[in-house]
């Protein structure tokens, strides 16, 4: 029976598995807000993505996990692919090339006045669940991987039509499940996707 249940531990992930949050690989990544949830039954994976063999960029390219969060449906994104997660680590271990990645929200949004970057910085940092240098630490490595959370942090309470970001717990950042996206309705009639226009 420990057999079984040690193979099963390697071979699907949970919210806890080191795999999936490499919280130890990355403390700072995108913040620890929602760590200790991930301790409970209250975060569950569900979908083929949590098989551990199936996590790669040939089957997994984008680190989307699906699942959910106090019974709300859920996806769970690692924000980057599986290669560039490596390069990101070895590059994090060269100094030389760690001086090199460091960007600010005003070198990304140049066009922006600084109340409207601070209201993005700010909104960030809340939602890491850090204190002081560590939460400015975190904003600067959520730049150089996906903006996805800076953007959503800033804009989940407002009236648009987007996902919500709920927080994050080491490389694993969840976001509100919205449905299939507007690629998938493609292959629907011209008149059908003029209607779901209306819908928004």
């Amino acid at each position: 029976m420990s057999l079984f249940f040690a193979i099963n531990k390697w071979l699907i992930y949970t919210p806890l598995s080191r795999d999936f949050v490499e919280l130890e690989t990355c403390p700072t990544c995108f913040g620890i807000s929602l760590c200790d949830l991930f301790k409970t039954k209250d975060v569950q994976l569900s979908g083929w993505e949590r098989f551990s063999f199936f996590n790669n960029d040939q089957f997994n390219i984008k680190n989307i996990y699906h699942g959910s969060l106090k019974n709300q449906p859920v996806i769970f994104k690692k924000m980057a692919h599986h290669s560039e997660w490596t390069s990101f680590d070895i590059c994090r271990q060269n100094k030389s090339c760690y001086i090199h990645v460091k960007t600010s929200l005003t070198t990304l949004l140049p066009c922006s006045d600084h109340l409207f970057v601070s209201k993005f910085r700010q909104a960030f940092i809340n939602s890491t669940g850090f204190d002081g240098l560590v939460s400015e630490i975190s904003l600067d490595t959520t730049i150089e991987i996906n903006l996805e959370p800076i953007v959503l942090s800033a804009l989940s309470n407002s009236d648009l039509p987007i996902p919500f970001y709920y927080g994050a717990c080491g490389r694993v950042g969840v976001f509100s499940n919205e449905g299939s996206n507007l690629v998938s309705y493609l292959q629907y009639s011209f008149r059908f996707r003029v209607g779901f226009t209306f819908l928004w």
